[in-house]
């Protein structure tokens, strides 16, 4: 008994399938770990957003009864090269990384740091004193301390 093949319609859709011959040729070529590099330089040209994200220093905030305390990864980074701007309850820290002087000797084979401006800001669940805010860096790490903003406590008024 013969089928009889159906004959292809305009609604029908064809999915290429994709056949590597040799799945492993890039790992045994380039080693595991120039696979591995290609493969997140490969990510980063394809989503460009996530670059931008990698410049931008890693921050921490910690909250205490009587304040905040943002940390900020700002390694390489002289203290001219960032700002730090509080308001009632939010603070920004912006900056610029900068990129080394080009030397005549030598050439760089791998260049994995990002350069140029980032900014970030946060609104903090209650509000501090910009007055009393202190800044310091310590082994790379800034640390923003910013107080929360003290009330008087309540006091009975008497109706005259």
């Amino acid at each position: 008994m013969e089928k009889k093949k159906k004959k292809a319609t305009k609604n029908d859709v064809a999915v290429p399938v994709r056949r590597k011959q040799k799945p492993f040729k890039k790992v045994t070529e380039l080693g595991i770990g120039g696979f591995v590099d290609s493969v997140k330089d490969e990510f980063f040209n394809r989503f460009p957003e996530v670059v931008n994200l990698a410049s931008e220093p890693r921050i921490n905030i910690k909250e205490s009864d009587k304040k905040f305390t943002v940390f900020a990864a700002v390694a390489g980074m002289d203290k001219e090269d960032v700002d730090i701007e509080v308001d009632k309850n939010s603070v920004r820290i912006s900056g610029e990384y900068r990129e080394e002087e080009e030397t005549k000797e030598g050439k760089w084979l791998k260049v994995e740091r990002e350069y140029g401006s980032f900014s970030r800001a946060f609104t903090l669940p209650s509000p501090i004193d910009p007055e009393k805010a202190k800044a310091r860096c310590l082994k790379g790490i800034l640390v923003v301390e910013l107080p929360k903003k003290t009330f008087s406590k309540r006091k009975k008024i008497d109706i005259s």
